[in-house]
C-alpha cells in the first residue's frame, strides 16, 4: 500500500529548491494581493447595491430598509471576523470565523431574513447573495493568507541557515520577498 504521509525527495541543491520555493511564494503572494483587490471592488459593488435597495422608499414604492438593518445588526453581533469583546478583542481565528459565518447564515434563515417576504425587492435578494458570497471570499482569503504565512515562515527560513525576516518597527509583522511574516506563527511539526 502506497502512503503519502512522508515523501522524501533528494535535492541536488538546497539553494535551487529554496529559490524555487521563494518564487512560488511570491506568485502566491501576488495572487493573494490581486484577489484582495477584487474583493475590495466587490465590497464597493455590494455596498452600492444595498444602498439602492435600502432607501426609505424605492422607485417601486417598496423598501427593504428594515430588513437590511436587521441583517447588518445580526452580522455585527456575530463578530464573524473581528471580536469586540474585552477578553478576546481583535481578529478571530479562521476556524472560529468559519463557525461564526455558518451560525450567521443559519440565523438569517431562522429569522426568515432571506425570503421574499423580508426582502421584497429582487435586487435585495441578489445583494444578499453577493454579501454572503463576499463573506465566504473573505474567509477563504484568510485561509490562503494563513497558508502562505505558514509556508513562508516554516519552510525556507526555519529549516535552513537563511536569516529570519526582521521585525518591522511599525507592527509585529514584517515582509520578506513581499510576503507577510508573523513572528508568533507556529509551524507544523514534522515527524
Amino acid at each position: 500500500m502506497l502512503s503519502f504521509d512522508n515523501i522524501v525527495v533528494p535535492l541536488p541543491s538546497d539553494a535551487a529548491f529554496l529559490q524555487l520555493l521563494s518564487q512560488a511564494l511570491g506568485i502566491l503572494s501576488k495572487l493573494y494581493a490581486d484577489t484582495l483587490q477584487q474583493g475590495i471592488a466587490e465590497v464597493r459593488a455590494v455596498a452600492e447595491s444595498v444602498s439602492k435597495t435600502a432607501k426609505p422608499q424605492s422607485e417601486k414604492g417598496v423598501s427593504d430598509l428594515n430588513t437590511w438593518r436587521a441583517i447588518f445588526q445580526l452580522w455585527i453581533e456575530s463578530d464573524i471576523f473581528e471580536s469586540r469583546s474585552e477578553q478576546k478583542h481583535g481578529e478571530v481565528p479562521v476556524a472560529e470565523a468559519e463557525l461564526r459565518l455558518e451560525r450567521f447564515a443559519k440565523e438569517l434563515e431562522s429569522r426568515n431574513l432571506m425570503d421574499a417576504k423580508a426582502l421584497r425587492l429582487p435586487e435585495s435578494r441578489e445583494a444578499l447573495k453577493r454579501f454572503l458570497a463576499l463573506n465566504l471570499s473573505i474567509l477563504n482569503l484568510k485561509k490562503v493568507r494563513g497558508r502562505i504565512q505558514t509556508v513562508a515562515v516554516c519552510s525556507p527560513w526555519r529549516s535552513s541557515n537563511l536569516p529570519m525576516p526582521k521585525q518591522s518597527a511599525r507592527s509585529s509583522r514584517s515582509t520578506r520577498n513581499g510576503l507577510l511574516y508573523h513572528p508568533n506563527l507556529s509551524c507544523p511539526r514534522s515527524a
